[in-house]
């Protein structure tokens, strides 16, 4: 199993859209998401207030995290099509084109009572 972590810009203005997002996929489109995410073990959002603005940041775990943006991507069902376009509408990042890579991971610590 494979963690990552990724930054998404909130666009001016779309913090509450952002908000409403994550609610709706905690609730009324719980269960697509569900069905959507087939090989992630978990996921976490953070919404991260800055003096550039708002970002999110995302964390999860799959087997293969490239393989999952590669199939949101390409994917033609409607509750992915929707996905792509409430993140392209709030951060401006097109997930219908896979990131060119994923984020490098150059520190972890555990403390000494967890190794």
């Amino acid at each position: 199993m494979s963690e990552v972590a990724m930054m998404f810009p909130v666009r001016l203005g779309k913090r509450d859209a952002l908000i409403a997002f994550a609610e709706a996929l905690s609730g009324e489109r719980s269960a697509e998401y569900d069905a959507a995410q087939t090989s992630v073990e978990w996921e976490n959002w953070f919404l991260q207030p800055t003096p550039m603005g708002d970002f999110c940041i995302m964390t999860m775990a799959a087997p293969d995290p490239a393989a999952v943006f590669a199939g949101l991507a390409a994917s033609d069902g409607p509750f992915d099509a929707w996905f792509r376009g409430q993140v392209l509408e709030i951060t401006g990042v097109d997930l219908s084109v896979p990131p060119p890579g994923l984020p490098q991971q150059i520190f972890a610590w555990k403390s000494p009572a967890t190794r």
